[in-house]
Protein backbone atom coordinates (compact mmCIF):
# COMPACT_ATOMS: atom_id res chain seq x y z
CA UNK A 1 0.00 0.00 0.00
CA UNK A 2 1.38 3.52 -0.82
CA UNK A 3 0.83 5.81 1.45
CA UNK A 4 1.25 9.90 2.32
CA UNK A 5 1.87 11.03 5.40
CA UNK A 6 0.49 14.05 6.83
CA UNK A 7 1.38 15.53 10.54
CA UNK A 8 0.03 19.12 11.46
CA UNK A 9 1.24 21.60 14.35
CA UNK A 10 -1.07 24.75 15.10
CA UNK A 11 0.58 27.95 15.37
CA UNK A 12 1.08 28.28 19.42
CA UNK A 13 2.77 24.52 19.15
CA UNK A 14 6.27 25.94 17.82
CA UNK A 15 7.60 25.83 21.09
CA UNK A 16 6.78 22.40 21.05
CA UNK A 17 7.65 21.40 17.26
CA UNK A 18 10.30 18.33 17.87
CA UNK A 19 8.27 16.57 20.48
CA UNK A 20 4.81 17.26 18.72
CA UNK A 21 5.59 16.50 15.13
CA UNK A 22 7.85 13.10 16.55
CA UNK A 23 4.71 12.14 18.67
CA UNK A 24 2.12 11.72 15.55
CA UNK A 25 5.21 10.22 13.72
CA UNK A 26 5.53 7.70 16.45
CA UNK A 27 1.88 7.14 16.06
CA UNK A 28 1.80 6.99 12.37
CA UNK A 29 4.71 4.43 11.92
CA UNK A 30 2.99 1.77 15.00
CA UNK A 31 0.10 1.59 12.17
CA UNK A 32 1.93 1.33 9.35
CA UNK A 33 4.14 -1.62 11.10
CA UNK A 34 0.70 -3.47 11.43
CA UNK A 35 0.32 -3.83 7.64
CA UNK A 36 1.76 -6.39 5.47
CA UNK A 37 3.43 -4.19 3.69
CA UNK A 38 3.59 -0.25 3.00
CA UNK A 39 5.56 2.58 1.00
CA UNK A 40 5.87 6.08 1.92
CA UNK A 41 5.88 8.18 -1.04
CA UNK A 42 5.92 11.44 0.91
CA UNK A 43 5.61 13.59 4.36
CA UNK A 44 4.69 16.54 4.62
CA UNK A 45 3.88 18.37 7.61
CA UNK A 46 2.87 21.90 8.95
CA UNK A 47 2.03 24.82 11.29
CA UNK A 48 -1.11 25.98 10.91
CA UNK A 49 -4.91 26.26 12.38
CA UNK A 50 -6.97 23.18 12.75
CA UNK A 51 -9.87 25.61 11.46
CA UNK A 52 -7.72 26.96 8.73
CA UNK A 53 -9.53 27.57 5.05
CA UNK A 54 -6.61 26.67 3.19
CA UNK A 55 -3.56 24.47 4.37
CA UNK A 56 -0.72 24.21 1.59
CA UNK A 57 1.15 21.13 2.94
CA UNK A 58 -2.19 19.08 3.31
CA UNK A 59 -3.47 20.40 0.03
CA UNK A 60 0.07 19.36 -1.03
CA UNK A 61 -0.32 15.67 0.16
CA UNK A 62 -3.60 15.36 -0.91
CA UNK A 63 -2.83 16.41 -4.60
CA UNK A 64 0.54 14.01 -4.40
CA UNK A 65 -2.31 10.82 -2.86
CA UNK A 66 -4.58 11.31 -6.28
CA UNK A 67 -1.41 11.35 -8.07
CA UNK A 68 0.05 7.93 -6.53
CA UNK A 69 -3.06 6.13 -5.95
CA UNK A 70 -1.90 6.84 -2.38
CA UNK A 71 -3.53 6.80 1.07
CA UNK A 72 -3.29 9.88 3.43
CA UNK A 73 -2.35 8.67 6.69
CA UNK A 74 -2.94 11.07 9.98
CA UNK A 75 -1.92 10.47 13.63
CA UNK A 76 -5.52 11.65 14.87
CA UNK A 77 -8.46 12.87 13.16
CA UNK A 78 -7.94 16.50 14.17
CA UNK A 79 -4.85 16.57 12.66
CA UNK A 80 -7.08 16.85 9.55
CA UNK A 81 -8.97 19.76 10.52
CA UNK A 82 -11.27 20.65 13.63
CA UNK A 83 -13.93 21.29 11.75
CA UNK A 84 -17.00 18.58 10.80
CA UNK A 85 -17.94 20.78 7.69
CA UNK A 86 -13.75 20.25 6.54
CA UNK A 87 -13.63 16.48 7.18
CA UNK A 88 -16.82 15.65 5.42
CA UNK A 89 -14.91 17.73 1.92
CA UNK A 90 -12.10 15.53 2.68
CA UNK A 91 -14.17 12.27 3.41
CA UNK A 92 -15.99 12.65 0.00
CA UNK A 93 -13.12 13.16 -1.88
CA UNK A 94 -11.38 10.60 -4.14
CA UNK A 95 -8.42 10.22 -1.40
CA UNK A 96 -8.64 7.21 1.14
CA UNK A 97 -7.92 8.40 4.84
CA UNK A 98 -6.46 6.66 7.66
CA UNK A 99 -6.38 7.41 11.19
CA UNK A 100 -3.50 5.99 12.68
CA UNK A 101 -5.30 5.27 16.17
CA UNK A 102 -8.83 4.85 14.68
CA UNK A 103 -7.32 2.15 12.14
CA UNK A 104 -10.74 0.16 11.72
CA UNK A 105 -12.82 3.26 11.56
CA UNK A 106 -14.53 3.81 8.57
CA UNK A 107 -15.80 7.09 6.98
CA UNK A 108 -18.94 7.19 8.72
CA UNK A 109 -17.38 6.39 12.11
CA UNK A 110 -14.84 9.15 11.21
CA UNK A 111 -17.55 12.15 10.92
CA UNK A 112 -19.17 10.60 13.85
CA UNK A 113 -15.82 10.91 15.89
CA UNK A 114 -15.23 14.35 14.37
CA UNK A 115 -18.77 15.44 15.72
CA UNK A 116 -18.41 14.67 18.98
CA UNK A 117 -14.45 16.32 18.94
CA UNK A 118 -15.69 19.37 17.48
CA UNK A 119 -18.93 19.64 20.29
CA UNK A 120 -16.50 18.44 23.17
CA UNK A 121 -14.15 21.64 22.54
CA UNK A 122 -17.16 24.48 21.73
CA UNK A 123 -17.92 23.19 25.36
CA UNK A 124 -14.68 23.42 26.95
CA UNK A 125 -14.41 27.06 25.36
CA UNK A 126 -17.46 27.75 26.38
CA UNK A 127 -16.58 26.85 30.24
CA UNK A 128 -13.14 28.33 29.65
CA UNK A 129 -14.79 31.82 29.13
CA UNK A 130 -16.94 31.11 32.40
CA UNK A 131 -14.69 30.12 33.95
CA UNK A 132 -12.34 33.40 33.50
CA UNK A 133 -15.31 35.51 33.62
CA UNK A 134 -15.72 34.27 37.42
CA UNK A 135 -12.40 34.44 38.25
CA UNK A 136 -12.09 38.23 37.10
CA UNK A 137 -14.99 39.24 38.91
CA UNK A 138 -13.01 37.84 42.01
CA UNK A 139 -10.11 40.29 41.17
CA UNK A 140 -7.70 37.82 39.33
CA UNK A 141 -5.55 39.53 37.10
CA UNK A 142 -5.04 38.09 33.21
CA UNK A 143 -2.16 39.02 31.08
CA UNK A 144 1.31 38.33 29.48
CA UNK A 145 4.10 36.18 31.60
CA UNK A 146 7.14 38.20 33.20
CA UNK A 147 9.90 38.52 29.99
CA UNK A 148 11.83 36.67 32.90
CA UNK A 149 9.17 34.13 32.54
CA UNK A 150 11.32 30.32 32.29
CA UNK A 151 14.84 31.52 33.77
CA UNK A 152 16.72 28.80 33.99
CA UNK A 153 18.94 29.46 37.49
CA UNK A 154 21.57 27.00 35.71
CA UNK A 155 22.69 29.26 33.00
CA UNK A 156 22.90 32.46 34.73
CA UNK A 157 20.82 35.16 33.28
CA UNK A 158 20.62 33.23 29.78
CA UNK A 159 16.31 32.71 29.34
CA UNK A 160 15.05 29.57 28.10
CA UNK A 161 14.91 30.46 24.64
CA UNK A 162 18.69 31.15 24.21
CA UNK A 163 19.35 27.88 26.06
CA UNK A 164 16.78 26.30 23.70
CA UNK A 165 17.97 27.42 20.21
CA UNK A 166 21.93 26.40 21.61
CA UNK A 167 20.66 22.37 22.89
CA UNK A 168 18.77 22.58 18.42
CA UNK A 169 22.08 23.81 17.30
CA UNK A 170 24.07 21.75 18.92
CA UNK A 171 21.72 18.46 17.98
CA UNK A 172 22.53 20.14 14.10
CA UNK A 173 26.01 20.13 14.68
CA UNK A 174 26.02 16.64 16.14
CA UNK A 175 24.66 15.32 13.33
CA UNK A 176 26.71 17.38 10.40
CA UNK A 177 28.76 14.25 9.85
CA UNK A 178 25.38 12.08 8.19
CA UNK A 179 24.56 14.57 5.34
CA UNK A 180 27.11 13.54 3.02
CA UNK A 181 25.86 10.24 3.43
CA UNK A 182 22.42 11.20 3.54
CA UNK A 183 22.84 12.98 0.21
CA UNK A 184 24.33 9.78 -1.21
CA UNK A 185 21.57 7.53 -0.29
CA UNK A 186 18.81 10.39 -1.85
CA UNK A 187 20.99 9.98 -5.00
CA UNK A 188 21.10 6.04 -5.10
CA UNK A 189 17.85 5.34 -4.00
CA UNK A 190 16.12 7.64 -6.99
CA UNK A 191 12.93 9.36 -7.32
CA UNK A 192 11.17 7.15 -4.60
CA UNK A 193 13.14 7.68 -1.71
CA UNK A 194 11.57 6.72 1.69
CA UNK A 195 13.13 7.58 5.51
CA UNK A 196 12.92 3.85 5.72
CA UNK A 197 15.03 3.18 3.05
CA UNK A 198 17.64 6.00 3.85
CA UNK A 199 18.03 4.23 7.22
CA UNK A 200 18.90 1.35 5.69
CA UNK A 201 21.51 2.68 3.36
CA UNK A 202 23.02 4.24 6.39
CA UNK A 203 23.33 1.05 8.58
CA UNK A 204 24.81 -0.85 5.59
CA UNK A 205 27.41 1.74 5.19
CA UNK A 206 28.10 1.41 8.72
CA UNK A 207 27.15 5.31 9.52
CA UNK A 208 26.51 4.61 13.47
CA UNK A 209 23.54 7.48 14.86
CA UNK A 210 25.50 10.02 17.21
CA UNK A 211 24.71 8.01 20.25
CA UNK A 212 26.85 5.02 18.75
CA UNK A 213 23.42 3.24 17.61
CA UNK A 214 21.72 1.89 14.45
CA UNK A 215 19.29 4.12 11.75
CA UNK A 216 15.86 3.82 12.01
CA UNK A 217 13.01 6.16 9.88
CA UNK A 218 12.20 8.75 13.18
CA UNK A 219 15.97 8.84 13.52
CA UNK A 220 16.66 9.60 9.94
CA UNK A 221 13.13 11.98 10.14
CA UNK A 222 14.98 14.05 12.84
CA UNK A 223 17.89 14.86 10.75
CA UNK A 224 16.30 15.66 7.53
CA UNK A 225 14.11 18.44 9.62
CA UNK A 226 16.89 19.83 11.13
CA UNK A 227 18.94 20.29 8.23
CA UNK A 228 15.43 21.19 6.08
CA UNK A 229 16.38 18.37 3.73
CA UNK A 230 13.28 17.11 1.63
CA UNK A 231 13.84 13.40 0.64
CA UNK A 232 11.90 14.69 -2.91
CA UNK A 233 14.66 16.89 -4.47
Amino acid sequence: MKVVIYRRLSKEDKTKTQHGFDSQLNDINYYLNSLPSYEIVGDFHEFISGGADVKVELNKAIALCEAEGATLVVAKLDRLSRRVSQIALYMEGKVKFKVALLPSANNFQLHLYAALAEEERASIRDRTKRGCAAAKAKGALFGRASPKYGLNSGNGTKIMDEVIEKRKQAAIEATDYVIPEIKKALKYLGKRPTQAKVATFLNDANIITPKGGRWHQSGVQRVLERHNISLFQ
